[in-house]
């Protein structure tokens, strides 16, 4: 954060080429490119530049973060606090900073009762299916004659329906915290449908009109 405030212009051109982590207003790549995201984490500082509510935007931790918690120094506790929110269930922190939530992993160490524990990917969802690239525009499939008898207009919002739990804006509805790797990786697929890029961000995932006839 102190170098983008020193040179956002600089930080800006070094963070193009991780746009598509943390840009919110285009396709994520980051379920399947999270290292590299990982990689360009401070770059998730630049995403108040997008959002309508910035204040809503969890910065990255200091570098030095481990180290100021190993050493017990006052000054973990209040980096940890900010962050809170990313340990608490009843959130959409964690959802929706989930790089800059992935890099405060050194709270482990304070003395905030600080919890955030990633489950393994898949241990709620079901897997994406591999056909989803296909159904959900992905990759093309014009030539391939099988594919086409068994992709229907609506196959993407039908497969993407079994994980709306990732989009619901309730807490007691939403499972991102139970499956955060999960809801990515169906994210990446699903967020080609308009309403999902939509509501990942704000909650409250509305599902096509043609899957509720009345």
């Amino acid at each position: 954060a102190e170098g983008r405030e020193r040179d956002e212009q600089s930080c800006t051109a070094a963070c193009r080429k991780a746009r598509c982590c943390y840009d919110e207003g285009g396709l994520s790549c980051l379920a399947d490119n999270f290292e590299i995201c990982m990689d360009y984490a401070p770059c998730q500082n630049l995403r108040d530049l997008e959002r309508t509510n910035p204040d809503s935007v969890l910065t990255v931790a200091p570098d030095d973060l481990d180290q100021q918690c190993l050493w017990k120094l006052p000054s973990c506790n209040a980096h940890c606090e900010k962050a809170r929110c990313c340990s608490d269930p009843n959130s959409r922190c964690l959802q929706e900073n989930f790089i800059a939530c992935m890099t405060y992993s050194a709270c482990e160490d304070s003395t905030i009762g600080w919890n955030m524990t990633i489950p393994p990917m898949y241990n709620f969802l079901p897997q994406a299916p591999a056909e989803m690239i296909y159904a959900c525009n992905e990759r093309d499939y014009s030539d391939n004659p099988d594919l086409i008898e068994m992709i229907q207009p609506d196959s993407c919002p039908e497969y993407c329906e079994q994980v709306a739990c990732c989009y619901q804006q309730h807490p007691q509805d939403n499972c991102f915290h139970k499956d955060p790797l999960g809801c990515q990786a169906w994210h990446q697929h699903c967020q080609t449908e308009s309403v999902a890029v939509a509501n990942w961000y704000i909650g409250n995932f509305i599902l096509p009109t043609a899957l509720h006839p009345n």
